[in-house]
């Protein structure tokens, strides 16, 4: 069952809202730029993996 285009669209909206409020509380924690762009990949890599899961898909890290 897949998701309707508007929920979609809600979903993607609400993750990268999310994901800014964790990126600036790493860098107000003192996590170094670079680090916060790692932990943010990993966290993304996370997601696609967890979509691809749900629609029956595997995909490969890197």
């Amino acid at each position: 069952m897949t998701a309707s285009p508007e929920r979609a669209l809600a979903m993607r909206l609400a993750a990268e809202v999310v994901k800014a409020a964790y990126e600036e509380a790493m860098r107000r924690h003192g996590l170094l730029p670079s680090t916060v762009a790692l932990i943010s990949d990993y966290a993304e890599q996370n997601l696609a993996a967890l979509h691809a899961e749900g629609q029956g898909e595997e995909i490969r890290d890197g």
